[in-house]
């Protein structure tokens, strides 16, 4: 809790809450150490497929939190409020939509497809706003973005227990959820440090 909370609190805090962060993260460490079976597992932080799941998934749901953000400021400029919502509320449907869709498909694409899939919808979701000319195109980001990231939540998740061995099957999916569901505190605040 301390860590996530110092991680969290780092636009506002910045110093005080790197160096908490910093604090909490060599606790944990040694904690790790001491108790190699406890709350956090050491067979399943070791297990570079795990950490390679949570860190994509991290990422992802971090970058759909963020642009869920700013891409309606950025979108001020161009168009009504409530034109905003409307397309916003679209793409968001959109996304989910090819979401479940993709993730029903995702046994007979094949693993590697689906590897190259997700991470590349995810950098086109953040490379939009950033290069498109039409307001359209900013808008979709929000649908790319949250295909990658729901995607990304079930297909993984249901290859992390895969990995790491079955006594430990149980956290691994729990910490997995965690690292997606942090990214709904790391991206506003990454929202709004770019922002301010």
């Amino acid at each position: 809790m301390a860590l996530v909370s110092a991680f969290v609190l780092i636009p506002r805090l910045e110093l005080a809450a790197a160096a908490a962060a910093a604090v909490a993260g060599l606790l944990l460490a040694r904690h790790v150490r001491r108790k190699p079976a406890g709350f956090v597992p050491r067979p399943v932080i070791r297990s570079r497929p795990f950490i390679t799941a949570a860190a994509a998934a991290g990422t992802l749901s971090t970058s759909y939190f963020a642009l869920l953000y700013t891409v309606p400021r950025l979108l001020e400029h161009h168009w009504t409020s409530e034109r905003i919502g409307w397309m916003t509320l679209m793409m968001l449907a959109a996304g989910s939509i090819a979401s479940l869709l993709f993730t029903r498909w995702t046994s007979r694409l094949g693993a590697a497809v689906t590897w190259a899939v997700l991470p590349a919808t995810g950098a086109v979701a953040v490379a939009l706003p950033l290069v498109a000319p039409w307001p359209v195109l900013i808008a979709a980001s929000t649908a790319f973005a949250v295909f990658a990231a729901t995607a990304a939540m079930a297909w993984y998740a249901a290859r992390v227990g895969e990995v790491v061995p079955h006594e430990h099957r149980a956290t691994a999916v729990s910490l997995f959820t965690l690292c997606y569901q942090l990214g709904g505190a790391f991206g506003p605040a990454l929202a709004t440090l770019l922002l301010v």
